[in-house]
């Protein structure tokens, strides 16, 4: 009998030592949690409704210009030094979109595909969409706000298990209910309990890739820990007879990269910001997962030779894991279901922070 009342004593001092951590931890980053929940919800509808809000940005004419014809516009409009990416549209009907970053500006521009005319631009946080996804990937805090969200996430994934010990029933009868005749601290603590207990899991996946993509070494030990080479851009000899060169018309080394890796759709070309920087082609071939493709392409911008080529399924793990945490995080993995299941459990993310706010201050009060 005094081992049991022992036991039982253990177990109580256990768990409260477990819910200090759990509160406190939520407490602690829950701010932070809720604004990625929040946030996360309206990305999910973001997307199509920027689209349709701002239609003039996205919809042009078939191409029907060279693809150096993009190059030189972003070159007029912003300088000759200015940085750039371009990102091709999926669909034929769409507009070419060149991320620019000046010492002055960062953000878009909006060609059409068939003139290669400028049609728009908007800064880096303008706009409703933009300013969502910039608030849920770093808090505008750039390299610290990615700091912040990856402390925030492996928190949570704490509070996580905390929960599931705190939840686990003596009597699994009562594991799922929820006494809709109790007071509301009552519906409260069983709303929370049982939701966490039923959708955790899923929770715990998207917080884990939302960190995992966020923090960018994660995937660097994953690969390492499967003994694995990160796959790295390759990078030029140092030259000062390069920079005097002119670069290789964009449509040679298009057609160069089509040669070492045939097929695809292309999604965007990244010219490089140093000298010893290699020029990066991108595409997303049959079979890849990333809704943006990882099959790369790697290319001397001077000469338009290949120096270096990876399939989206030859890369290294870290990069596969993440070829599939991307697409799994956003919702399009598996199409509108999983776009509608993603927003779901954003909610009840949401509703983790709601009620567990709301039992703390409720016994707070009582106290």
């Amino acid at each position: 009998m005094a081992s049991s009342n022992k036991a039982a004593v253990g177990t109580v001092t256990i768990k409260s030592s477990l819910l200090k951590v759990h509160r406190w931890l939520a407490l602690s980053v829950g701010i932070v949690i809720m604004i990625s929940a929040v946030t996360g919800v309206l990305l999910t509808v973001g997307k199509p409704l920027d689209r349709i809000v701002n239609a003039s940005l996205f919809v042009g004419g078939q191409q029907q210009v060279p693809y150096q014809a993009f190059v030189d516009a972003v070159r007029t409009t912003y300088g000759k030094d200015t940085q750039v990416r371009l990102r091709f549209p999926a669909e034929s009907d769409g507009t070419v979109q060149a991320y620019v970053k000046t010492k002055t500006w960062d953000g878009s521009a909006y060609f059409d595909a068939a003139t290669a005319a400028l049609v728009g631009a908007r800064a880096k946080d303008e706009g409703f969409y933009n300013f969502i996804f910039e608030l849920h990937s770093d808090l505008f805090l750039h390299d610290v706000g990615e700091v912040v969200l990856t402390v925030a996430g492996t928190a949570f994934v704490i509070m996580l298990i905390t929960g599931l010990f705190l939840w686990w029933p003596r009597k699994w009868r009562f594991a799922f209910r929820v006494n809709l005749k109790g007071n509301a601290t009552a519906l409260l603590f069983d709303g929370h309990r049982v939701a966490g207990a039923l959708f955790g899991l899923f929770v715990l996946v998207n917080v884990f890739t939302g960190t995992y993509l966020v923090w960018k070494p994660i995937a660097t030990w994953v690969t390492a820990m499967a003994g694995q080479t990160p796959n790295k851009p390759p990078v030029l000899p140092k030259d000062p007879a390069r920079k005097l060169l002119p670069d290789a018309p964009l449509d040679t080394i298009l057609a160069n990269a089509n040669v070492a890796i045939p097929g695809g759709r292309l999604v965007d070309i990244t010219y490089p910001k140093g000298e010893q920087s290699s020029l990066r082609v991108r595409k997303h071939l049959e079979g890849d997962p990333h809704p943006n493709g990882q099959t790369y392409i790697w290319m001397n911008p001077k000469t338009a030779e290949v120096l270096k080529k990876t399939k989206w399924n030859e890369g290294d793990l870290g990069t596969r894991v993440q070829g599939w945490g991307y697409p799994y995080h956003s919702g399009r993995l598996f199409g509108t279901a999983n776009l509608v299941f993603t927003g779901f459990i954003g909610f009840v993310l949401i509703w983790y922070g709601i009620s567990g706010t709301l039992l703390w201050w409720r016994r707070r009060s009582k106290a």
